[in-house]
C-alpha cells in the first residue's frame, strides 16, 4: 500500500477529491490508518479523504507545500511591505519637518546678526520703559531690522528683542510699553524654549491631526497669557489700538512672513490667530485674566505624555 502512495507522488498527480482504493491489508493496518484520519473503513474499501489542512500540491521533484501556508506567506509579505512603506513615509516627513526648522533657525540667526542696535536716544527711551516694567535694562538686547514685519522675541537663552524700523521710528511711549510688556512676558515665561520643544514634538508627529490642534491651542494660550500681563498695566482699548497699529504695519511690510520663522519667534502678532477675534476677546468684561496655560492645553499635554 505504501508503495502505491509513493507511486502517486512520483506520477505528478494532484488530487483534491476522495480517492477509493481496494487493497488486501491486515486489520492492524486498517486500525492504524483509521486512527490517522486519512481513511475511513467501509467494508474492505477505504476512501482517502485528506483533511483540508493537509491538502497538498505535488511537484515534479516530489516535494510538497501546504496550500494554506502559501496564502499565509503571501499575506505576511503584503503586511511587511505596507508597514515598511508607512515607516519610510513617516521618516521622510520627519526629516523634511526638521530640515524646515533648521533652515528657519539659520535664517533667524542671520536676521539677528544683520540687525542693528537702536540709537542711543531710542535706547534711553526704551530703558526707561523697561525699568517701569520691573526689568533690568542691561539684561535685554534690543535691535532694529528692515526685514522684520512685527516686534518679536528672538532669543532662546538671552532676552533679544527685535523691532521693525517702522515701529521704532513711529511708536508712542504707550505703544512701546505695550509691545515691550508683551515680549518681556514671553521672556519671563521662557516661551521660546517651550515653543522649540513644542515644534520638535510636532515634527515627530506631523501626521497626527490632534497634535497639530494642541499645538495651535498651546500657542493661543501663551499669547493670551502675555496679553494678560499687558492688561495688568494698560486698559484693553489702548492695548487693542497698539495691536491694530502693529498689525497694519505688518501688512504693509510683509517681508518676514515665512511660517517656519514665525513659529520660532514669539511675535506680538502672527497669522496663527485672527487679530479681529483677539481684540474682541481683549475688550470682553468677563475675560479670564489668567497667567497660566488653559486647562484644555494642560489636559492635552498630559494626554499625549
Amino acid at each position: 500500500m505504501l508503495a502505491g502512495v509513493s507511486g502517486l507522488q512520483q506520477s505528478n498527480l494532484e488530487f483534491r477529491t476522495p480517492l477509493s482504493i481496494e487493497l488486501p491489508v491486515s486489520n492492524q493496518v486498517i486500525q492504524d490508518l483509521a486512527a490517522i484520519g486519512f481513511f475511513s473503513q467501509e467494508g474492505r474499501e477505504f476512501q482517502m479523504t485528506p483533511p483540508p489542512e493537509a491538502e497538498m500540491d505535488f511537484t515534479e521533484a516530489g516535494q510538497s507545500m501546504p496550500v494554506g501556508g502559501i496564502a499565509q506567506s503571501q499575506n505576511g509579505w503584503f503586511v511587511l511591505l505596507v508597514m515598511s512603506a508607512l515607516i519610510l513615509l513617516w521618516f521622510a516627513g520627519t526629516i523634511l519637518c526638521f530640515a524646515r526648522l533648521l533652515l528657519a533657525g539659520w535664517r533667524l540667526y542671520r536676521l539677528q546678526v544683520e540687525a542693528a542696535e537702536v540709537s542711543p536716544r531710542m535706547r534711553k527711551r526704551l530703558d526707561r520703559i523697561i525699568s517701569q516694567l520691573g526689568y533690568q535694562s542691561e539684561e535685554i538686547w534690543i535691535g532694529a531690522s528692515t526685514r522684520l514685519a512685527t516686534p518679536a522675541l528672538v532669543g532662546f537663552f538671552r532676552a533679544r528683542i527685535l523691532f521693525p524700523n517702522a515701529v521704532i521710528q513711529a511708536a508712542s511711549d504707550q505703544q512701546l510699553e505695550g509691545v515691550l510688556a508683551h515680549e518681556l512676558a514671553h521672556w519671563r515665561r521662557r516661551d521660546n524654549l517651550a515653543n522649540l520643544l513644542q515644534l520638535t514634538v510636532v515634527a515627530l508627529f506631523w501626521f497626527h491631526p490632534l497634535v497639530r490642534m494642541l499645538d495651535h491651542i498651546a500657542y493661543q494660550s501663551r499669547e493670551e497669557i502675555c496679553d494678560n500681563f499687558v492688561l495688568s498695566m494698560q486698559d484693553p482699548l489702548t492695548y487693542s489700538e497698539t495691536l491694530l497699529w502693529v498689525g497694519g504695519l505688518r501688512q504693509r511690510n510683509n517681508s518676514f512672513t515665512a511660517n517656519a520663522e514665525q513659529q520660532l519667534v514669539a511675535g506680538i502678532v502672527s497669522d496663527s490667530w485672527n487679530l479681529e477675534q483677539r481684540i474682541k476677546d481683549l475688550i470682553q468684561h468677563n475675560r479670564e485674566k489668567t497667567m497660566r496655560l488653559s486647562k484644555l492645553s494642560v489636559y492635552g499635554v498630559r494626554f499625549f505624555c
